[in-house]
């Protein structure tokens, strides 16, 4: 073995022993880190993420959150055994796609064919934080989170308002059309672009904290709808 490591040119030894050195220093920081967060107390968020769903998109969304499906291959933590204790804050009247189009329709509103005409919104909390509270506490919650929507986007534009039980962390998703005062059809006025989405969360937790006052201000970032549910739906 020394003899292997004789041959080794200096140069080369040197970038080897600093490599090994850098990969140790790594590991001990990681290892570190890890202990540090297993240690330390974790933030409480309360999570708002609004999404833009053309009309093409509007009947898969409808079948996910109304558990329309017979399976879901795509979450496995949905556990049908428990789908019964799903409960709406607002029932929908038809299938989303009819109830779009109803509502467009009912206020004389101009639709293009790629049109925004649903938003579809999460809101959640950071998993072991709502977890821990009784299942009355956490009604109370989403019942308390819903009245923003209600009060920012108008009740008679909201088709739908579920509340999930069936899979790892309790969540809501609630979905309304983007109606405007005058009667557009508008997103973008209504939510605006990314800077006006985190202006929206940055409400919902000025609201949220009112009552919730253990909650934390997250740090916006650009992270996808997908992401947030794995971050904090799904089991890990």
């Amino acid at each position: 073995m020394l003899c292997c490591v004789s041959i080794v040119p200096p140069v080369l030894r040197k970038m080897i022993q600093r490599k090994i050195i850098q990969r140790y220093i790594l590991n001990y920081y990681f290892l570190e880190n890890e202990t540090i967060r297993r240690e330390m107390p974790m933030a409480n968020y309360a999570i708002m993420r609004i999404e833009k769903r053309k009309l093409g998109a509007v009947g898969r969304i409808c079948n996910h959150h109304e558990r329309l499906k017979a399976e879901y291959k795509s979450n496995p933590d949905i556990d049908p055994s428990r789908t019964h204790l799903n409960y709406h804050i607002v029932e929908p009247t038809a299938k989303y796609r009819k109830a779009v189009l109803d509502r467009i329709e009912e206020v004389g509103a101009k639709r293009r064919k790629d049109s925004v005409v649903m938003q579809d919104c999460f809101v959640g909390g950071t998993p072991d934080w709502l977890k821990g509270k009784s299942v009355e506490e956490q009604r109370k919650y989403f019942d308390y989170a819903y009245r923003f929507f209600e009060n920012n986007f108008k009740k008679e534009n909201i088709i739908s308002a579920v509340v999930h039980l069936d899979e790892a962390t309790p969540h809501m998703h609630l979905c309304f059309v983007p109606i405007t005062d005058k009667g557009r059809l508008s997103s973008k006025d209504i939510i605006g672009g990314p800077k006006g989405l985190v202006g929206w969360q940055d409400k919902f937790y000025e609201y949220m904290h009112e009552k919730y006052t253990d909650i934390t201000r997250g740090t916006p970032a650009k992270v996808s709808h997908s992401e947030v549910i794995r971050r904090h739906i799904r089991k890990p």
